[in-house]
């Protein structure tokens, strides 16, 4: 008991002199710790706010989907299943703005009266969510209205009717604000749909009810005799207890990566501490002489310093957990576009235990490499510790056996804060070897500085060459900590130009920038006509069948889906196939294997018609040329056999399919017409859309310009919102780097006063310090952004399938602004030794 009060006794009475120089290096795991526990406690928040708000994020108890009108037989499942109901008509169409004469692709939803049932469509003003449901009357996206200057009162022409706007949608029950970027919603009433005269054969319509049934019933005892019904009659259900599921998936996605940014702002936060106390043990190796000369035992000297240890990662932990209050109100400001529900709440006293915990064991693993300084050491040794030759690493087991357990302890940290463990795995491998190959640019700058260092070169730079090798440098930590920072954010930036890049790419002078889609049979001449009146030409036509997947190699859909094993995706084997015939190839097209069949005579009845199959489809369906697919062709049996497979490049702008027939089999199935066109400017598609929404109400464009517009403004929100957390990283390098200077300022302030001994001016020794912290912040930078520029390549390429290289640029900028902020920082940091006059410190000696 005596020898623990005298460790604490003596780790506070060490402190007495360096106490500023500790809490700044406390400071360097702040923003780790803070990220860690706000985060941690948004994520609890967000989980309770789905449970608190579960019933709103439906909008009902249970909703039933169907892309085909409900039938007879699906009219009496819904009697059967009792509760209030209300119907819902989805689809995409053209709005006309009649006061501009502008038009844009919307997404309709045709509602009746008690949508929603749950939660609450709120409209600016509020009375509009009550006053659109009766006569011709709707409600719009706000974004709508403010694009085309429109607002209450306004008129627009929806199909053949004519609407009154009565005010702008602000939110819907169970959907994010983002949902409607691309198409913006309007919600008319239902009792109006039929005059629209929108709805025809082989549009994309989804017809939806919504139910409630009273309270304290359980709707998923009361489902459950029903699912096998739902099924057979292909209607999709959705409870809330489904919304709650994948929300939460969702949600979690954003949690992992905010965890991450967490845990790469505390590791390097960590690296800081270490080299702080790195530094600290350095200046005490007197204080270490002197306790060993009066009788204390290895062991007790370095548990006074591990004791320190302890106490700047507890001291750091504390300040981050109250900083963490502050960061928890702003993220549902920053992340608050891409969430459903209204999170609240403060701190998690759970997370704030975690944080604290986290702090200070990840503080003192870190701390132990420093700390074998003074493990062993006799008291001349440590009195002559700045001419000894140190121990070499690897001779020394102690060190090895740290080092080991240091990294299974970062390892450890980020399996447990990642739940899958491949993940885990796999984040942690691409920390260590960031890690890595930062330290061995250090490395190689250290050992280049010091022989290639040119002859010719002004003083000033020569000696700041000569300080990234001088003892006690700082040159491999400044590297880690801001070439990490410099990876994180021009990755980011790089995959956002990558993706941008890509979209806009597919906007070439001869391609199509204008999609024509729901074009009937009856109406395909006119509208040819009326494109060659507006000069745009037509580029590609397609007609198009909707079909449904019935079976794969003679096992049916159910049979798949109950094999867990076979590996086929849930939505390949429900999804609705728009598939077209055709002779030849398109432009977007190549064969890569089996036979193309332009055309096909044979019996339907008895022979399976050859199909082509676009080669990832058929990858993710599992199956080669020769196998066997079975369709439902609008409800008739059509079997098929897959004769080839063709390379699509999705990029490009045409009506691009998954399965092509041959011509003759299904000629005369109902289909509907895709033409591609391309408009010189806004101006132009602005008029043609006019005349398109006037004489064929039915027809719907796509305007690609407009389509990568609002594209592009959802990559900036995203790339924002990536900048502000990755800024918890960059600012803890820059924490980490004034850290760093301090902690050495002894040091440099010995260097400066002897340079300024031996004749060298204040300009000088400024000019030197500048061409240092120069040359940290550039390679730091390069290194950084070339990782970066790696691993968006990567990313690119496997993740989101993009072609070509990332752009150089922002490679350049970061290096810039990396290396001006080292130098500003650098130079604020070290003013004061360059004030300080020789002899003051001379005498101090």
């Amino acid at each position: 008991m005596r020898r623990l009060r005298w460790i604490f006794l003596m780790a506070w009475r060490d402190t007495r002199s360096s106490r500023r120089h500790l809490f700044l290096y406390a400071c360097a795991i702040v923003l780790g710790v803070s990220a860690l526990v706000s985060i941690a406690s948004f994520g609890e928040n967000l989980r309770r706010a789905i449970e608190d708000q579960s019933r709103a994020l439906l909008g009902a108890d249970l909703v039933l989907s169907s892309s085909e009108p409900f039938d007879a037989e699906d009219e009496a499942i819904l009697t059967e299943l009792g509760g209030e109901q209300a119907r819902e008509v989805a689809f995409s169409s053209m709005l006309l703005f009649l006061e501009s004469g502008q038009s844009r692709l919307v997404s309709v939803h045709a509602v009746e009266r008690g949508f929603p049932f749950h939660g609450q469509l709120k409209t600016q003003p509020p009375e509009a969510a009550g006053t659109f449901r009766t006569g011709r009357r709707l409600v719009a996206e706000e974004s709508l209205l403010l694009q085309f200057g429109a607002g209450a009162g306004s008129e627009v022409q929806l199909g053949a009717t004519r609407f009154e706007i009565v005010g702008a949608i602000e939110s819907v029950p169970g959907e994010s604000p983002g949902a409607g970027l691309v198409a913006p919603r309007v919600y008319i009433p239902y009792d109006q749909l039929e005059q629209t005269e929108l709805l025809r054969k082989g549009s994309r319509v989804t017809h939806r009810v919504h139910f409630r049934f009273d309270d304290g019933i359980s709707i998923a005892e009361r489902l459950k005799p029903w699912w096998p019904r739902f099924k057979e009659r292909e209607l999709s259900s959705r409870t809330i207890g489904d919304r709650q599921r994948s929300l939460g998936r969702s949600y979690d996605n954003l949690n992992r990566f905010l965890e991450l940014i967490g845990i790469v702002a505390l590791l390097l936060g960590c690296v800081g501490v270490a080299s702080g106390i790195h530094v600290f043990i350095r200046e005490k190796l007197g204080s270490v002489a002197v306790l060993r000369c009066l009788g204390a035992t290895a062991n007790l000297t370095v548990s006074v310093y591990l004791l320190q240890a302890a106490a700047i990662g507890l001291t750091g932990a504390l300040c981050g957990s109250a900083l963490a209050g502050l960061v928890l109100q702003l993220l549902p400001i920053v992340v608050g576009e891409f969430l459903v529900v209204e999170v609240t709440g403060g701190l998690s006293w759970s997370a704030v235990a975690q944080g604290l915990l986290v702090g200070v064991a990840m503080t003192v693993l870190f701390a132990l490499f420093p700390l074998l300084e003074v493990r062993r050491v006799s008291p001349l040794l440590a009195i002559r510790a700045s001419v000894e030759p140190a121990q070499h690493f690897w001779r020394d087991p102690a060190r090895l056996f740290i080092a080991l357990l240091l990294l299974a302890g970062v390892c450890g940290f980020i399996l447990l804060r990642v739940e899958r463990l491949r993940h885990g795995a796999a984040f942690s491998v691409g920390i260590i070897a960031s890690f890595a190959l930062l330290a061995l640019t250090g490395w190689l700058l250290m050992k280049g500085a010091r022989i290639l260092v040119p002859r010719r070169a002004p003083y000033v730079w020569r000696q700041g060459l000569a300080n990234l090798h001088r003892p006690n440098n700082r040159t491999l930590l400044i590297i880690l900590a801001l070439g990490l920072g410099t990876f994180l954010v021009t990755t980011l930036n790089l995959i956002q130009g990558q993706l941008v890049g890509q979209i806009e790419g597919t906007v070439a002078e001869d391609e199509s920038n204008m999609i024509l889609f729901d074009i009937q049979p009856d109406q395909r001449d006119a509208v040819v006509a009326l494109l060659k009146a507006r000069n745009a030409p037509l580029i590609e036509e397609a007609p198009v069948v909707t079909m449904r997947l019935s079976g794969i190699n003679g096992r049916s859909i159910d049979e798949i889906r109950r094999d867990r094993e076979n590996g086929v995706p849930g939505w390949v084997l429900h999804r609705e196939y728009r598939s077209t015939f055709r002779s030849s190839l398109s432009a977007t097209e190549r064969l890569v294997s089996g036979e193309w069949i332009p055309k096909w005579e044979g019996d339907m009845d008895t022979e399976p018609i050859p199909v082509s199959l676009e080669t990832g489809i058929a990858e993710d369906m599992r199956v080669k040329v020769g196998d066997r697919l079975d369709f439902d062709l609008q409800g008739v049996p059509v079997s098929c056999v897959v004769a080839s497979l063709r390379e699509v490049d999705w990029r490009r702008v045409r009506p691009n399919f998954f399965v092509v027939f041959p011509e003759g089999p299904i000629d005369a199935a109902p289909w509907f017409m895709i033409i591609s066109t391309r408009v010189a400017d806004s101006a132009a598609s602005a008029a043609l859309q006019r005349e398109l929404v006037t004489a064929f109400p039915n027809v719907s464009a796509i305007d690609l310009r407009l389509i990568l517009e609002t594209v592009n403004g959802v990559l900036e929100k995203m790339a924002f919102v990536f900048r502000v957390l990755s800024l918890f990283t960059v600012a803890t390098g820059l924490i980490v780097l004034a850290g760093s200077v301090l902690a050495g300022r002894y040091q440099r302030l010995r260097e400066n006063v002897l340079l300024r001994t031996l004749g060298a001016s204040r300009r000088q020794v400024g000019w030197i310090e500048v061409a240092e912290y120069a040359l940290l912040g550039l390679f730091a930078a390069l290194t950084g952004s070339i990782l970066g520029w790696f691993a968006s390549w990567a990313i690119g390429r496997h993740v989101f399938d993009l072609g070509g290289l990332p752009a150089i640029l922002p490679v350049l900028i970061a290096a810039l602004v990396v290396s001006t902020l080292t130098v500003l920082v650098g130079w604020l940091t070290g003013i004061r030794s360059l004030n300080q006059p020789p002899l003051e410190v001379l005498r101090g000696e």
